[in-house]
């Protein structure tokens, strides 16, 4: 399921889910003592699955951000890299709520930092989707990658990009991002920008160097692609900022033409 149509969930009362969700703690080890009573480990109780979406407490708690509900969830030793029935983790739902702090916290519990969703998105893509610079940094100072693609080709830049996330999108630059790299389509970050009539990251990719000229698979060039006066004037104005960074992807033949 896509990060950009993917709906917070909301659990049914009185569950483990629901205690975890509002964070309640004592409400949580009720339901420990009441598994146990009949014979199922801790392990089974906090790790339980629920809904459509197979998610497990810590899911719930982390995509809720309750802190000490999700130490309390770690100090048990529940799976950190459980993914949910579209292979979601805790920290893929951590990184789209900002909640910086879980994100610390799964990261200092040896959570991985690059597990890929069903669409290949990675946290640091739900990240950038969401234009949080923060837990971008943390991702990638833990080792996530910062060019890498989804199923579609589109980097965490792609994302921040398509979304108008400037600071999300200035960060990614700042820490090596190919400004130029392109999709599957062929589209770069500019591209993106341009169709969805991001002024402010238009202007922001221009000044960073993005290249005005990769021409995509369907033969259109950023200014091709944008739908206002107001985004071509910005290309226009911003031509001679245009730097010499490599076009990377599979239209980078068609740029140096």
């Amino acid at each position: 399921m896509s990060v950009e149509v993917r709906a917070k969930t909301r659990s049914k009362p009185n569950t483990v889910h629901y205690a975890a969700e509002t964070g309640d703690i004592k409400l949580l080890e009720h339901f420990v003592r009441e598994g146990m009573a009949i014979g199922n480990p801790e392990s089974v109780t906090l790790q339980s699955r629920e809904d459509v979406l197979g998610m497990m407490p810590l899911h719930v708690a982390c995509e809720n951000g309750e802190l000490e509900v999700v130490e309390f969830l770690v100090k048990k030793r529940v799976d950190v890299d459980a993914g949910d029935n579209f292979k979601v983790t805790a920290l893929h739902l951590a990184a789209i709520e900002d909640h910086a702090d879980i994100v610390e916290v799964l990261l200092k519990a040896r959570a991985d930092p690059k597990p890929a969703d069903v669409e290949g998105d990675l946290p640091i893509h739900w990240a950038a989707t969401k234009g949080h610079s923060q837990v971008i940094e943390l991702l990638a100072r833990k080792g996530s990658p910062i060019d890498v693609a989804n199923k579609k080709g589109w980097t965490p830049l792609h994302r921040a990009a398509y979304n108008g996330r400037k600071d999300a999108t200035l960060t990614l630059i700042k820490l090596g991002a190919k400004i130029n790299g392109t999709t599957s389509d062929g589209n770069t970050p500019l591209h993106l920008a341009c169709f969805m009539n991001q002024l402010s990251t238009i202007e922001k990719l221009c000044e960073s160097g993005a290249s005005q000229r990769v021409v995509n698979k369907s033969n259109q060039r950023p200014n091709d692609l944008c739908i206002t006066d107001a985004a071509r004037d910005i290309l226009k104005s911003l031509q001679g900022f245009e730097g010499d960074a490599p076009v990377e992807g599979p239209t980078a033949h068609a740029a140096a033409k």
